[in-house]
């Protein structure tokens, strides 16, 4: 790879008294109130899992990777379309809703139509203590964290627990809570952010 990248490094945290979530840099001993200002994309660049043609389009990207991400401490990278010159952000890793849609794609008799995210929701909901879909995440889970993109990360397991999701569907917040719980069982020191409310379709979801 081309010589412009950083260093990995890891993103060291914990929590405090109060419940706030504390970090420190690379270097540093003390450690201090953690600010997440995140982004889902980076105005201005774009994310490619190709990597560039040659050295002098290398070093453009990085220098507009870091000019236009300067806001953002932490931003959604896909698996796959990180590059080493983002090494010093945090990534936030958000494999999961796909995941989720892989498992509720094999199960049979789901209604279709209008309403079937609705209905795939409910369903999930449904199987969320059965050993077959923990089985599964952790099979899923243990796929990430064999293949992590960057030594700087934190997951987000879903979009909107509450009340959306990009599929015009929501996961329903006792799937989010299994979710977080596999998590830490291979991850111990796994920080997990939660988007509590969203753009689901209707009102249905804020009223079940």
């Amino acid at each position: 790879m081309y010589p412009v990248g950083l260093q990995a490094q890891h993103f060291n945290w914990k929590a405090g008294r109060d419940a706030w979530i504390m970090s420190k840099k690379t270097g540093s001993s003390e450690y201090e109130k953690f600010f997440a200002i995140g982004t889902w994309h980076v105005p201005g660049y774009s994310f490619t899992n190709s990597p560039e043609a040659d050295e002098q389009a290398y070093r453009e990207n990085a220098a507009l990777f870091k000019k236009k991400s300067e806001p953002f401490n932490m931003l959604f990278v896909t698996p796959g379309t990180q590059k080493d010159y983002m090494a010093d952000k945090i990534h936030i890793l958000n494999p999961f809703s796909p995941m989720l849609h892989a498992y509720i794609d094999k199960i049979p008799g789901l209604p279709e139509g209008d309403d079937k995210d609705y209905y795939r929701s409910l369903a999930i909901k449904e199987h969320v203590n059965s050993p077959e879909f923990e089985q599964y995440l952790d099979a899923e889970i243990k796929k990430i964290s064999e293949n992590l993109p960057n030594g700087k990360y934190i997951y987000s397991h879903i979009d909107e627990i509450a009340l959306g999701g990009v599929g015009k569907w929501a996961v329903p917040s006792s799937v989010g809570a299994k979710i977080s719980n596999r998590l830490k069982k291979q991850d111990k020191n796994a920080l997990v952010f939660v988007d509590l409310l969203g753009h689901s379709k209707g009102s249905t979801y804020f009223f079940e």
